[in-house]
């Protein structure tokens, strides 16, 4: 059984648009108070302030660009016996990382804001201090209640297998 998890695109386009959309709200009504306050380059021409509005904008929407891009490329594959972690890098370069499951030490959610609770997406933590890292975060992960069991019962499974591979050798090696 494997699990390849992969954050969710349409999470990702709603929250950034709405955090986007925010910035140029406040952004403009803070540039109308500055006009309304008597600021000589803003009540002098209407000019100057649609141009602010618009550089806001793009910067706005080249943050949300590149973040969209950056989530895209990332993807996590649970293995039968591994984690694998790929990230795509200008879409050409490909990065690949390989967590044997005996360095991880125990999985865990967490659903924080008004968003995460209302789409039902949210965090999946991989705890790595077995091999003295820190935790592995895969945001954007719909249905995490259900990932996090998935994956506990992929973990269970190998050490299972594992504890079993070793019963054998021990009595092989007690028999020779």
């Amino acid at each position: 059984m494997a699990i390849i998890l992969k954050p969710s695109l349409k999470k990702v386009l709603v929250v950034n648009l709405i955090r986007t959309l925010s910035v140029v709200v406040v952004f403009v009504l803070l540039l109308m108070v500055a006009g309304i306050s008597g600021l000589k380059w803003l009540s002098d021409s209407t000019n100057n302030f649609s141009w602010a509005v618009m550089i806001v904008l793009g910067f706005s929407c080249l943050l949300f660009f590149f973040r969209y891009l950056s989530i895209k490329s990332v993807s996590y594959s649970f293995r039968t016996d591994e984690l694998v972690v790929e990230r795509r890098i200008c879409l050409f370069f490909k990065n690949q990382r390989r967590l044997n499951y005996h360095q991880i030490g125990g999985v865990s959610f967490e659903k924080k804001g008004f968003f995460q609770e209302s789409m039902d997406f949210g965090v999946v933590k991989l705890d790595l201090s077995r091999v003295g890292g820190t935790d592995l975060k895969i945001k954007f992960v719909e249905r995490p209640a259900n990932i996090v069991r998935d994956v506990k019962e992929l973990l269970r499974m190998y050490h299972v297998k594992e504890q079993r591979e070793y019963i054998e050798k021990y009595k092989l090696n007690r028999v020779i």
